[in-house]
C-alpha cells in the first residue's frame, strides 16, 4: 500500500516517502489509524465491484467521535484522472489503536449541481446504540467556502472548508432531528446553491 504525507493547506502527496509495493495509492492515509486503513481498503475489495488497481484512494475527512471513526474517502480512476465516487466508512475502537468494522457505503458522483450530496441512518457501533445519522458532500463550485446544514427544530450546523477541500461530512449522533436543507455559501456569504429534502 502506499500513503502520501499530508499537508494541511494542500493535502499533496509526497511519492518520495511513499512504499511502491502496491499498485494502487492511498493519499493522506496518515490521517488514518493503520487497523482503519486496512478495513477501508477490504471494504471496498469485499462490498463492491472496484478494482483498486484503477483506482487512487483519497482520504478526505476523519472524524472520531467517542469510540466512533467515521472516514470519508474519495476514488480517483487512474485513466481519466477524475474524482468519480466517494464514500465513508464507520468503525469502532476495540482498543488504543485497533478497530472494527461497521458499516460502508460508496456512491457514483454526480455533477449537475455546484455539490452532490448523499444521507445515511442507522445505529452507532456501541454497547448502547443510538441514532447515527451520516451526510457526505462532495463539493463541485470551486466558489463555495461555507456550508450550512439545517435542521428540523431550527439549528444550523456550519461547515467551513479548507483550500481545495473537496467533501463535507456532517454527522448527527443520538439526535433525532432531520436535515431540511444544505445551503452552499461564497466566502461573500452568497447563496450558490440550496438542496432542500422533504420530512420523512
Amino acid at each position: 500500500m502506499t500513503i502520501g504525507t499530508l499537508f494541511l493547506a494542500a493535502c499533496n502527496l509526497n511519492s518520495d516517502s511513499a512504499e511502491e509495493s502496491s499498485a494502487y495509492t492511498v493519499l493522506n492515509g496518515e490521517l488514518l489509524k493503520e487497523s482503519v486503513d486496512e478495513l477501508l481498503i477490504t471494504a471496498i475489495e469485499n462490498e463492491t465491484d472496484i478494482t483498486l488497481d484503477d483506482y487512487k484512494i483519497n482520504i478526505t475527512e476523519v472524524n472520531n467521535i467517542e469510540n466512533i471513526s467515521i472516514t470519508t474517502f474519495l476514488l480517483e480512476n487512474n485513466e481519466s484522472q477524475k474524482k468519480n465516487k466517494y464514500g465513508f466508512l464507520t468503525a469502532n475502537r476495540t482498543d488504543k489503536d485497533k478497530y472494527e468494522f461497521h458499516d460502508f457505503v460508496i456512491n457514483e458522483i454526480t455533477d449537475e449541481q455546484p455539490f452532490s450530496v448523499f444521507h445515511y441512518s442507522g445505529g452507532t457501533p456501541t454497547e448502547v446504540e443510538r441514532t447515527l445519522r451520516i451526510s457526505v458532500g462532495y463539493i463541485h463550485h470551486e466558489d463555495i467556502s461555507k456550508i450550512l446544514v439545517n435542521y428540523d427544530n431550527n439549528y444550523t450546523s456550519a461547515i467551513m472548508l479548507g483550500k481545495e477541500q473537496e467533501t463535507f461530512t456532517e454527522i448527527n449522533v443520538g439526535g433525532s432531528d432531520e436535515i431540511t436543507s444544505i445551503v452552499a455559501l461564497s466566502s461573500e456569504g452568497n447563496i450558490i446553491y440550496e438542496d432542500t429534502f422533504a420530512m420523512h
